[in-house]
């Protein structure tokens, strides 16, 4: 599998591509210390719902764009894709406004009327964004996408400074941060690699590609919702202490989605184009082994990590962090072990399976919430019963589908040291 890194471009690139995690993964712990508790739960859970619009209400366009990419081009259909994938945005972003309009005054109980304008701004620019690094990175146009990830960290750091110095930090001005330099990047590539002949709409691109994501588009939806809703249950019915612990909770806990990103970022591309000529089932099997061996020293670096940095750095600040943490570890090593049967659900045109997995993982998290006492425990233990379902459901629906042998042993191990941080934890969750 580590040939797959094979020349120093791409290396290059996978480098900057980890860089560009941390940026994005460090932003939150500094605004996090010029923030009030009050202010930066808040932003988070306002920040949860405009990335739940980039995941949901882009209908998932990008994974059939990446999944039907090599046969569009090879039918010269990429830059048409391109355009009819930005209007699949377009529509998804103009519907996410007006639920967002919607639901608001009953559900969300934000005051600012002009909040769901930075909301829409958010979605569509983050959509696009993340659909010219697809073509970048499919395309090895390798110095183009380090300059522009560069270009992002260097101006989102220049505008986060002036406008702390200026007082500026309210949420539509922090939306507008997250937004302005993926906004400039933007531009530039309009200007220099759109062409006339891309401006086509085509149906029936449209649909073949709303076609292969109308399964995905629940799965997306309800992991998540799930996490969204855990927000916005906190924000509804705990203090402000616990809003920002609870968010920061989950920020640290992203880490294990980031380690996810990186390892798909390399192996995605080949497995989708060696899909079309090969079998890839033993192949993926020794994805799976690496994959999970990697996990196993992540786990461990994590676990580590953050009892350092909880001594010496968060804990004067988050108080009782330490008990959210070994619940969420453990809820986000499983969904990294779902997201390897999602890609081979994906590679076999099966996203019902993800479906049918998630969804009755959803319904068995509403009803531990529902049948719980009200606590923050409660919803720890129901988000990782959310996750620990779906996981045994997708794993046994990928039988059905597949000849693929896994080994297990990291799997074991790495559940074995988690339990025994959750056990050691438990002390503080019976108070």
């Amino acid at each position: 599998m580590m040939n797959i890194i094979t020349s120093q471009p791409l290396s290059l690139v996978v480098i900057i591509n980890i860089l560009q995690k941390v940026f994005s993964y460090s932003i939150f712990f500094i605004l996090a210390y010029i923030l009030s508790h009050n202010e930066y739960g808040l932003f988070e859970t306002i920040y949860s719902i405009g990335y739940f619009g980039v995941m949901v209400f882009g209908l998932q366009a990008e994974s059939a764009f990446a999944r039907y990419y090599y046969i569009d081009k090879e039918n010269n259909q990429l830059s048409k894709s391109i355009f009819n994938v930005i209007l699949i945005y377009l529509f998804g972003s103009i519907l996410f406004f007006s639920l967002f309009q919607l639901f608001n005054p009953r559900f969300f109980q934000f005051d600012n009327s002009n909040l769901s304008i930075y909301l829409l701004l958010f979605v569509i620019i983050n959509l696009i964004y993340s659909l010219v690094l697809i073509y970048f990175r499919f395309e090895a146009i390798y110095k183009i996408y380090i300059a522009a990830i560069i270009y992002e960290i260097i101006t989102f750091f220049s505008l986060l400074g002036f406008f702390y110095l200026k007082n500026l930090l309210s949420i539509e001005y922090l939306l507008i941060l997250f937004s302005m330099p993926k906004l400039s990047i933007l531009f530039y590539i309009l200007f220099t690699k759109a062409s006339k002949d891309a401006f086509q709409i085509s149906i029936p691109t449209i649909t073949k590609y709303l076609k292969y994501s109308i399964n995905i588009i629940p799965v997306v939806a309800i992991s998540f919702g799930v996490l969204m809703f855990s927000r916005i249950f906190v924000l509804n019915n705990f203090n402000d202490l616990t809003l920002s612990n609870y968010s920061m909770g989950l920020r640290i806990s992203m880490a294990y989605l980031f380690f996810n990103e990186v390892f798909r970022f390399i192996v995605d591309p080949v497995m989708i184009k060696k899909d079309r000529t090969e079998n890839v089932e033993s192949l993926m099997e020794n994805v799976f082994i690496k994959y999970t061996e990697l996990l196993l020293y992540f786990n461990i670096f994590m676990i580590i990590s953050f009892y350092f940095l909880n001594i010496y750095f968060l804990s004067y600040r988050f108080e009782d962090l330490a008990m959210f943490m070994p619940y969420l570890f453990l809820a986000n090593f499983f969904n990294l072990l779902i997201n390897y049967f999602l890609l081979v659900h994906n590679l076999n045109f099966k996203t019902i399976y993800n479906f049918i997995a998630f969804f009755i993982g959803a319904i068995i998290f509403s009803l531990s919430l529902y049948l719980s006492v009200l606590s923050v425990t409660s919803l720890l233990f129901s988000l990782l019963l959310f996750y620990f379902s779906t996981f045994i459901i997708v794993f046994f629906l990928s039988k059905k589908n597949s000849t693929i042998k896994l080994n297990f042993k990291y799997v074991y191990i790495s559940l074995f040291i988690m339990l025994i941080n959750l056990f050691i934890e438990s002390g503080f969750l019976i108070k």
